[in-house]
This record gives structure tokens, sequence and C-alpha cells, in this order.
């Protein structure tokens, strides 16, 4: 009867680790040997081992340094392998059950590594898929092994390997239970072909708040304003707003003014309450939605995720088929910008892996710019060459995220 050996498992550290340690962390070995080199900076290694004393506390660690040999050079490989390798296999062989991944390192020095000793597997892992390819290799024979379907592992967990991050709190009016209904109806006065009083309201809303010459904690603004459509309709729509904001005066109607937060806010309880009304109504109520469509698909995602040192917040994060995909979200072009700045935000973020790059822009995005329509085919096209998908409606949302 065979004895059942614990597994020491083979990492090579690389630039783009998620595939090597997404199987790695499956497997759960007691012990794992990590081989890296001066090529791989000192937060590269900090952060794989952080992972998985995370995921596996227990787990021993050997770390093997290339120190300044070349990956690509065979005189190089061959006597690190002679000299610090093989002496390490040799003192554990009959410890552990030995397993190397070859997903990550030069092709080079994976080759020469499995063709060194014994392996009681050796894995392939490629960026997409959740497969991974095994074999065996022993007495210099390799005998195929079936191929093993791999966990998902977090979102965040994956994101750790490539950057530090914090989670920015979600914005309060997303805890009213009006906010996914009122969004939903957001999105539909902007799908209409016509104008429509929120899209009224808004462009209104938008001149006040970037109005620097004209500070004011409060907008005054008469419904004559509004006076092509039903006194009736604004009313109604400006009290479903409102209402967002239960149990509090910040939106009223006196007479016949709407009272709404203005540009000039501090810190109070009470104007902080105001800033979040303000961005829910100008863009994070499209940022609700969305959540709400992938929760409706069972499909996690991460929120709010600041990058340190990178000054940039990240509007959806999610792991998909083993890769990271960054969603930005924009209700509407900048306003006094150029929107090349949109792409110039998305494109800040560097050294996240093979990390995607998405745009999320609502109907109103391209209604604003409706007298401009080249304006909008160049950024399209400028969003193409920077390799920057957009996606414009819920279902190119859920078909492109669909879970397999």
């Amino acid at each position: 009867m065979s004895i059942i050996k614990p597994i020491n498992y083979v990492v090579i550290a690389s630039g783009h680790n998620l595939p090597s340690l997404v199987p790695l962390l499956d497997y759960r070995p007691q012990r794992v040997t990590l081989i890296v080199s001066d090529f791989i900076k000192q937060q590269t290694r900090e952060r794989i081992e952080a992972l998985i004393a995370k995921h596996l506390p227990q787990t021993q660690w050997v770390m093997l340094d290339l120190k300044k040999r070349s990956g690509d050079a065979i005189s190089d490989i061959t006597d690190w392998i002679n000299q610090d390798f093989v002496p390490e296999y040799q003192s554990n062989a009959t410890t552990y059950d030995w397993i190397l991944n070859v997903t990550g390192g030069t092709k080079l020095l994976a080759l020469l590594l499995e063709t060194a000793v014994d392996w009681q597997e050796v894995h392939y892992k490629s960026l997409t898929s959740p497969l991974v390819q095994r074999w065996t290799y022993h007495n210099k024979q390799r005998q195929i092994l079936s191929e093993k379907v791999i966990n998902h592992i977090d979102t965040l967990d994956a994101l750790s390997l490539y950057t530090d991050y914090t989670l920015t709190e979600n914005n309060r009016i997303e805890d009213s239970p009006n906010a996914i209904n009122i969004a939903e109806k957001i999105w539909q006065h902007y799908e209409q072909p016509a104008d429509n009083i929120h899209q009224a309201l808004s462009v209104v809303l938008q001149k006040e708040w970037s109005n620097s010459a004209h500070k004011t904690k409060e907008l005054r603004l008469e419904i004559d304003l509004f006076k092509n459509y039903p006194e009736e309709e604004v009313l109604n729509w400006f009290s479903q707003l409102a209402d967002l904001i239960p149990d509090s005066d910040i939106c009223r109607l006196e007479n016949k003014t709407l009272i709404l937060p203005g540009n000039k806010l501090g810190s109070s309880k009470h104007d902080k309450l105001r800033k979040d009304w303000k961005k829910w109504i100008s863009g994070i109520w499209l940022e609700t939605l969305i959540h709400y469509w992938f929760e409706q698909q069972g499909i996690q995602v991460a929120r709010n995720v600041k990058i340190k040192d990178q000054n940039r917040e990240l509007d959806f994060v999610l792991l998909y088929q083993h890769n990271l995909h960054v969603i930005e979200v924009k209700n509407a072009p900048p306003h006094n910008k150029d929107m090349s700045d949109i792409i110039r935000q998305i494109k800040s973020v560097t050294e996240i892996g093979m990390l995607k790059n998405y745009l999320f822009i609502s109907p109103y995005f391209e209604k604003v710019n409706q007298d401009n329509l080249q304006k909008i085919d160049d950024f399209k096209m400028n969003c193409k060459l920077n390799q920057i998908a957009l996606i414009a409606s819920k279902q190119q949302l859920i078909q492109k995220f669909q879970k397999n």
C-alpha cells in the first residue's frame, strides 16, 4: 500500500504570478519552494508570500534565488540547478512528493528544471483557462495525466498580487430602499430619444454646480425653469429624488421653488449627505445600477477599490476567466475637460497583471455630444487604440461577463 506524502510545490516567480499561484492554492501544499531572481521585485516576493500565508498559514517556505544569473542563459541555469536546486531537492526527495509549476519564468528555465529531476507532477496553466495541464516526469519519461479544474480565487486576493489597495465606503444614497428603482428610471429616461425631465434637471444642476463664480450651500430652482414639462411630472420626479434621503429637508419644495444641494458644502453631517446626493445624481446612480445587474447574474465584483500611490479609484474590479478586469463607469463626459482625459485616467493604473480595461457609458454620454458626432467617433477610436473596450448596455455587460 502506497503512502501519501506531503506536497512540496515549486513555483517560478514572474511578472504575472496569478496563473501559477491559483493551482498552488488549490493543491494546498505543506511546503513551497519559490524560485526568484534579481529581476523580480522584492515587493512582488512579499505579495506572493502574503497571499500564501493568508490561505496556507501552516505551509513552510523555502526561497531559492537565481541572483544575477540569467533565466535565458543555459550555462547560468545549469550551474544554478546543479549547485542550488538539486541539493535542495535531494535532501527532501523522500519526505515530499515534488510538484513543479512551469507557468512562470522563462521557457528555458522551466524546461531545464523539468528534466533535472523526477517530478510527481508537472503543472502548466494558461492565462484564461480554468484547467491545469498535468504530467509526470520520471526516469526521463513523461506521462500525461488528466486535466484538473482549478477553483477561482477571490478578486481582491488576485489584485493583492500586483498592487496595494484600500476599499472606500459606498455612497450613502445607495442605502436608500429606493436607490435601485430610481437608478432604473434614470436609465430609462436616458434611453428615450426625446428630452425628458431628468435630463433637463441634470443639465441645470451640472451648470449650477460647476459655476465657481456663484457658490451657495443650497440651489433654488423655480419650477418655471422646466415649463416644457407638465408641473405634475416635475414635482413627481423631484419628490422621488428627494425621497432618496428620507426624513431630511436637504431636498424640499417651498411654494414653487425646488431646494437642492448647492456647490458650497462643508464637512458637517448634513453637508456630507448633500455631497453624497450630488455625486449619486451626477453619476454614481449608474454604478448602483451596474452593481445590481451583476448581483442579478450572481457575478461577484469588488467596488470602489483605491489603488495606493496612484491616486486612482477603480469603479469595478472582477476576476473573469482567471484574468483581472477593470470597469470604469461614466454617465457623461467630464465637464470642461477633454474626453481624452477619460482614457488617461483609465490607463493610469499600471503593473496590475494582464489587466483588461473597459469603459461603461450611459445613453446620456452620447446624447451630450449629438451636435458633434465626429467627436464621439474619434473618442471611440481612441479607446480602441488604447485597448479599452466600450460597453453601453446591460445586455453587452452581461454577455461579456456571463458565468460559464
